[in-house]
């Protein structure tokens, strides 16, 4: 198991810079020391400190073959046989064209397939896997009495938390972008998938505008 601990402005910030840092891994958590302070003009005295917690997984070494040499060809011998004449072309049978039927009044009609049932976008293990990172993640910023709902409709994913996370609107809303942007990540990565067009919206009572990824 390793670790990165780093210094922002905002957790958000911190956890970010950690991630990337840490190869931008599939599994980790995060453990925050400080929370940022600011003054009374809004300026920052005092920076978030946090640790993200990860495992180090050596990367496959690709192996190199060496290809043989390709051998260069000989040249055919010349032939010196004479060229036969080329064979005379057979006399084809030309036969008149039949004409075409005529259609029918009314054509027949063939009943209709059912249509099978549009897949949901966001399957059941997608959104447990989605519930399961969030459950971490809060254990690990020690908030483990934050609930929260997630609900799935066509491509769009909707986190709500019940109450305020953090201590102001304007951090609930650095946190909540962080949390869309790494849910995304991890899914990607665990279920292999490019989820292009998949949307998540993250969202809390006192955090104004949703935050979505």
């Amino acid at each position: 198991m390793k670790s990165i601990m780093e210094e922002a402005s905002s957790v958000f910030k911190a956890v970010e810079k950690a991630w990337t840092q840490a190869g931008k891994p599939q599994e980790f958590s995060i453990k925050v020391f400080e929370e940022p302070v600011k003054n009374f003009l809004g300026f920052t005295t005092k920076p978030a400190k946090i640790a993200i917690f990860f495992e180090d997984k050596p990367q496959p070494r690709a192996q190199h073959t060496s290809r043989p040499h390709p051998q260069p060809r000989k040249p055919a011998p010349a032939s010196h046989t004479p060229h036969a004449p080329a064979p005379a072309r057979e006399a084809r049978e030309i036969t008149p064209k039949q004409p075409k039927p005529a259609p029918l009044a009314r054509p027949i009609r063939t009943p209709e397939q059912p249509k099978e049932p549009r897949q949901q976008p966001w399957n059941d293990e997608m959104i447990s896997a989605a519930k399961v990172w969030v459950d971490e993640l809060m254990a690990s910023m020690g908030k483990r009495d934050k609930t929260f709902t997630l609900s799935a409709k066509n491509y769009y994913l909707k986190l709500s938390f019940d109450s305020v996370v953090m201590n102001s609107g304007e951090e609930d809303r650095q946190l909540f972008r962080s949390i869309a942007y790494l849910i995304m990540q991890s899914l990607r990565n665990k279920f292999k998938k490019s989820l292009r067009g998949y949307k998540i919206i993250v969202s809390g009572p006192n955090s104004g505008r949703p935050e979505q990824q």
